[in-house]
């Protein structure tokens, strides 16, 4: 194995599956980001408690001591940047399986960006900034975990066995679904509500088809699947260009109370965000719905297609579609009946062309373009492409339309 690929024991449990992985301090430092959460006045910042600098220091005099050990996890959760983005596909963990039996896999760690949150355990890592030693580390690993998810973990863990001020850990990022009013849902709290809607509801594109909350119990098996996060990221495109700042902006206090989602700023960019922001939570669901049945019916997808559509980069490219379509032509019932009628525009694209939309961020950006160009009508001309990538777009366009 490479350098940055290590062997990783799958757990599963009730809640979803995690990787147990060893991992040196200065590897996960240099990926790794921690966001501290306090009640500063009336506005909400962070997403874990603050780090202490003394403790820190202490945790670097300990590290550096023969009695140094940490057995216990740091708990860990990759793909996700510290502005709560989904990480571009080339800069994704992802495992691969070793021996299934054994529940062994292989850890691939692309590339040095920072793609990980420290969920728990903040002190002891960054405790080795303190320290001139660095060791190996035990890890608990969570791939493509939401932030509003890493919350759940975060709350768990520190209500059972420390003090944790629980408004706190559910408004940042702790979000019981069952607990909090929808009033108050940030954007990707409402991505989480839709995605168990449409994971398991009959008779929608998604049901059986997302793997939600990493343990594929909802999956039957041969079938397609997608990531929580990639529907998630995909519902944000949709509603939020920041959903961090937008969830401390719902969450800031008021006399009143909490300011709730109208306190959030509109953004003509986003086609469902005044949706949002007015809490037409269904209009939003009713949108999403119509789109995918869509896709489904007019591409012929079934539960055990191997088409682009059903990866990460389709689906991905596909809420940017509708966004952009909803964008042009207005969130509205006339548009809805509409969706088949340009959807049946893109089957002059090859999707079975695996070698020009490979799985990683350059074949979903080509995925997208050739969408909004066929869907859309939109020149190649007109998406701020570099000279070269505009005319390999052109040429593979002009071969779509010959076949």
């Amino acid at each position: 194995m490479s350098v940055n690929e290590f062997l990783a024991i799958r757990v599963d449990q009730p809640f979803g599956s995690f990787y147990s992985v060893r991992l040196n301090s200065k590897f996960i430092l240099q990926r790794a980001y921690s966001k501290s959460a306090s009640f500063d006045g009336a506005e909400i910042t962070g997403a874990q408690r603050k780090l202490r600098r003394e403790r820190l220091k202490e945790i670097g005099e300990f590290i550096d001591s023969d009695d140094a050990m940490f057995p216990s996890s740091i708990i860990i959760a990759a793909n996700y940047y510290e502005d709560d983005r989904l990480a571009e596909e080339d800069d994704q963990w992802r495992v691969e399986a070793v021996d299934e039996g054994l529940n062994l896999y292989k850890l691939i760690v692309p590339s040095d960006k920072i793609v990980c949150s420290i969920v728990d355990g903040q002190h002891r890592l960054f405790g080795f900034e303190y320290a001139t030693e660095d060791f190996d580390l035990n890890c608990s690993l969570y791939l493509d975990l939401p932030p509003s998810l890493q919350a759940s973990v975060f709350a768990t863990v520190n209500f059972n066995q420390s003090p944790v001020d629980k408004s706190l850990a559910y408004n940042l990022f702790g979000y019981q679904l069952d607990r909090l009013d929808s009033e108050i849902w940030s954007p990707d709290l409402l991505a989480i509500n839709l995605c168990r809607y449409f994971a398991i509801t009959p008779g929608e594109f998604f049901c059986g088809h997302i793997n939600f909350r990493l343990k594929e119990k909802n999956v039957p098996k041969g079938n397609w699947v997608i990531s929580t996060a990639a529907f998630v990221d995909g519902v944000l495109r949709l509603i939020s260009r920041n959903p961090r700042l937008d969830r401390y902006e719902i969450n800031k206090k008021t006399m009143w109370g909490l300011a709730g989602r109208k306190a959030i700023k509109a953004d003509e960019s986003f086609s469902m965000r005044e949706y949002f922001r007015v809490k037409n939570d269904k209009a939003i669901e009713q949108v999403i719905s119509a789109f995918f049945n869509a896709v489904g019916s007019i591409f012929d997808i079934k539960d055990h297609s191997d088409h682009v559509f059903v990866k990460t980069i389709g689906i991905s490219a596909l809420f940017q579609l509708l966004n952009e379509m909803l964008l042009k032509y207005g969130v509205d019932k006339d548009t809805i009946d509409e969706f088949p009628v340009l959807l049946r525009k893109a089957k002059v694209i090859n999707l079975e062309d695996t070698e020009f939309f490979p799985s990683s961020t350059k074949g979903q950006n080509r995925l997208l373009r050739m969408l909004l160009h066929f869907v859309l009508d939109k020149p190649f001309a007109e998406m701020e492409l570099r000279e070269e990538a505009e005319k390999e777009l052109s040429d593979k366009a002009e071969q779509y339309r010959q076949r």
